[in-house]
């Protein structure tokens, strides 16, 4: 038949456009079948943009008989021509209402389908630029090393910061006296502690009590860590120092 013909080269879908307007002719579901064979929602899309384009030439090529009954029944006054003419209008409207309607849902669920591609891609970039977690977990564990907390609990507290500061500057100093002011804002550039908050550290940096110099227990056991620290570091004038003032 003449109307057995692709649409438009490559098409790969005829239609018997000689059928339209009749009751039993559903050519949007020829349509449906065939969108559902082509791999790609872009495919999809594609096809129905080109029919849109193609519908018009189609439509006259592939009705041609059909055309040319409605002509022949208007010029006679056939008394049915106006229900058929109505008819095939009709069809040919919802043919390109129903294409329209297909093409839109395709193009919102290309849109979806884009929003998850980039979604996905930023995923993949944010993995590729992320450390492993095992690198992750070193580095942080390295930070809590060297962070220590300054609450009472922890071995090196504010008291014992303060008390290895001063005996490293004396040592440096050759055992002269030293500016505690200025021992407090040193403190305040290691730690971040204000010199306000520090001020009985710093101005008391040995930690004795009194006007005998005694030495509580939490002294003494400050002066063991602190020694312990300088010891490690290779510091006997301020091992020195600090055994003196023990004393």
């Amino acid at each position: 038949m003449e109307q057995n013909k692709e649409l438009w080269p490559g098409a790969v879908l005829w239609l018997d456009f000689e059928t339209l307007g009749e009751p039993d002719a559903d050519h949007l579901t020829r349509i449906d079948e065939h969108l559902a064979g082509l791999p790609t929602t872009r495919a999809r899309i594609d096809w129905m943009e080109r029919c849109l384009i193609e519908l018009d030439d189609a439509i006259a090529q592939g009705a041609k008989g059909r055309i040319r009954e409605l002509v022949k029944m208007r010029f006679s006054n056939h008394p049915g021509h106006d229900s058929a003419q109505y008819a095939f209008d009709s069809a040919v409207k919802d043919l390109y209402a129903g294409i329209q309607r297909r093409l839109k849902k395709q193009r919102a669920i290309r849109r979806l389908e884009a929003d998850q591609e980039r979604a996905a891609l930023k995923q993949e970039e944010k993995v590729a630029t992320s450390p492993a977690p095992d690198a992750r977990t070193s580095e942080q564990a390295a930070i809590e090393k060297t962070e220590p907390d300054d609450s009472p609990t922890e071995e090196f507290t504010t008291s014992r910061k303060v008390m290895l500061l001063y005996y490293l500057v004396v040592a440096a100093n050759e055992g002269r006296a030293i500016n505690k002011s200025a021992l407090g804002r040193l403190l305040e550039r290691l730690t971040g502690q204000k010199p306000s908050s520090t001020k009985r550290y710093w101005q008391n940096p040995t930690g004795k009590m009194g006007k005998h110099d005694e030495e509580t227990e939490e002294t003494r056991n400050n002066r063991a860590a602190v020694r312990a620290v300088l010891e490690d570091l290779g510091l006997p004038t301020a091992v020195d120092l600090l055994d003196r003032e023990a004393n």
